[in-house]
């Protein structure tokens, strides 16, 4: 290429020479001297062009064959989000994985449990009545606090928190109480903070002692009735501790049931073999025949 280009520019030169009439020489000569140059020059340049052109279809080609060798990845209909193990945390209550904003973390073990799970089951325990709430993981004592819970769960269960922990510090401290019928059970408030024992629920209209916070105890106080057992309580046993009482009856000394005399003398033998005198209820003697209760 440069030799060729050399002898284009000396070409030239000669030619410029002729016509400026610096030269002496045949024009025509000069003209055809020229264009085998170019002719020449012309040729030299196709071949580079169609060896270059050669030479990018065989890398071209070369590259498509490596290509199709190399392994090929099978495309799914669907790009599937790729997740770190770091970012997923374990349910203890659903057993199953999820992302770390949907965990709820209790502050005072750092034990973690799903939003969705977590609140079901504060909810759950609420409706028992249960006001101090654990950590559900097993062993764990520590205790729920419901400010931590009240941006991550349903506004019905933060009032259902709220309502019952109300009610638990009025009954603490004497100013509820409610109705003692089941198909009622009415919250009742004694705003005087008075003691008071008789009174009429407002809304199923039965009478109940606030004192002792039963159905009404007619006929026997109330201290009294603080000193029953649990069994003679029912209002059963308490219809017939007035009959008893306005009958007369007495009960036996040793097994406290309630005995009746129709007629005879004082001298009773209980169906537990228990001999007493009906008047005044000590245990008889030969000689207790003469009891001041005659």
């Amino acid at each position: 290429m440069a030799k060729v280009s050399s002898d284009f520019d000396f070409a030239e030169e000669v030619y410029w020479s002729v016509l400026n009439g610096n030269e002496g020489g045949n024009l025509e000569d000069l003209d055809a001297l020229l264009a085998e140059k170019l002719q020449f020059q012309e040729a030299i340049f196709l071949s580079v062009k169609e060896k270059v052109s050669s030479s990018s279809s065989t890398s071209s080609s070369t590259l498509k064959v490596t290509s199709s060798l190399m392994p090929k990845h099978k495309k799914s209909g669907k790009s599937k989000k790729r997740v770190g193990p770091s970012s997923l945390s374990y349910c203890e209550i659903c057993y199953d994985r999820k992302e770390r904003h949907q965990m709820f973390r209790i502050s005072g073990c750092s034990h973690s449990f799903c939003a969705d799970c977590i609140s079901t089951y504060v909810k759950t325990r609420l409706e028992q009545n249960i006001t101090i709430i654990i950590c559900p993981r097993e062993n764990c004592k520590v205790p729920l606090e419901l400010e931590a819970c009240k941006p991550r769960f349903s506004k019905e269960v933060i009032e259902l928190w709220g309502d019952l922990l109300r009610d638990e510090l009025l009954c603490a401290t004497g100013g509820q109480l409610y109705c003692p019928f089941k198909d009622c059970s009415a919250l009742l408030l004694n705003d005087n903070q008075e003691v008071i024992a008789e009174t009429e629920c407002p809304y199923c209209h039965r009478l109940l002692c606030a004192r002792c916070k039963v159905s009404w105890h007619s006929g026997i106080s109330c201290e009294e009735y603080q000193k029953l057992s649990e069994d003679e309580r029912g209002s059963e046993d308490l219809m017939v501790r007035n009959l008893a009482k306005e009958k007369k009856w007495n009960r036996c000394p040793r097994c406290h049931i309630i005995v009746e005399r129709t007629e005879g003398c004082l001298h009773m033998t209980c169906w537990c073999k228990y001999e007493f005198c009906y008047a005044c209820g000590a245990e008889w003697t030969h000689d207790h025949g003469g009891c001041q209760g005659n």
